[in-house]
């Protein structure tokens, strides 16, 4: 019987996400093509990908370690700096704010809402403070002022969804609750690297800069996103050990991707 109690614990314990930071307290909000806000079917979120693929691949995976997961824009606050032209979020954080949770690019988090639903979230966006300045607080250096946003939260979440009906019969209407880093799944990260095809012949979806030239000739991603297969793109590469995606017409050197960074959150 004690056997079978240590292996049923052990059993559990691996069907939960394992929380690796404190957790933060965090508004939410959502976003879905055909909102109010403009968001569209083929618009990708700042680390890459449009939204509704990486979406239809995490809720094609069902629930993992218990709950369902989404594609979520932190606000600006919590990723900032922006790294690669302005392009991505960064790893190192630029605030001290013990209130701010920073995340990046290829993080799991996991949201839990104050009546106890849950879900899980994958940072393929962010929510600029510049459009989004109710709920979304701008980066800042580590002499700034920590601020809440307009409804007392210093950290933000907005869950991409297929329709609204997917976020809110999951977590509930624009919730609030509390945010934490957590490992992320195998199946997560597997289901990921599998879309990203980072070594691919043809334009990775997901590792959207340019194409390294030295062995491996993987597709360039946003920091953070070689957890799925991609070579990191930093403010220091240069185009000497890469080449520069065909048919996407960015421009010179590492111009900030149009498109990226979601439009105005929605106050439903």
């Amino acid at each position: 019987m004690a056997a079978f109690r240590i292996l049923y614990l052990a059993t559990l314990s691996q069907l939960k996400a394992t929380s690796i930071e404190a957790s933060y307290q965090a508004s939410s909000t959502r976003y879905y093509p055909g909102d109010t806000a403009g968001t569209y079917d083929t618009q990708e979120g700042a680390c890459g990908d449009t939204l509704a693929n990486v979406y239809s691949t995490l809720s094609g995976l069902g629930e993992v370690d218990g709950y369902y997961w989404f594609p979520v824009a932190p606000s600006e606050s919590m990723v900032g700096p922006l790294t690669c032209s302005g392009a991505c979020p960064s790893i190192t954080p630029d605030s001290v704010c013990s209130d701010v949770l920073h995340v990046y690019c290829g993080q799991c988090i996991e949201f839990t809402t104050t009546d106890g639903k849950k879900a899980g979230g994958l940072v393929m966006d962010l929510c600029p403070s510049s459009s989004n300045s109710y709920w979304c607080g701008a980066s800042c250096d580590t002499s700034c002022e920590c601020s809440p946003n307009s409804e007392g939260y210093y950290n933000h979440l907005d869950f991409y969804g297929g329709s609204s009906e997917a976020v809110t019969g999951t977590i509930g209407d624009n919730p609030t609750g509390t945010v934490a880093l957590v490992d992320c799944p195998a199946q997560v990260t597997s289901a990921i690297t599998t879309l990203a095809d980072a070594s691919s012949s043809e334009t990775s979806p997901v590792c959207q800069f340019y194409k390294d030239n030295v062995t491996p000739r993987n597709w360039q991603g946003c920091p953070g996103m070689d957890a799925f297969g991609c070579t990191v793109c930093d403010s220091d590469s240069s185009l000497a050990n890469s080449t520069k995606r065909e048919g996407k017409g960015k421009g010179e050197g590492k111009a900030k991707r149009e498109g990226k960074g979601k439009g105005p959150c929605l106050l439903l």
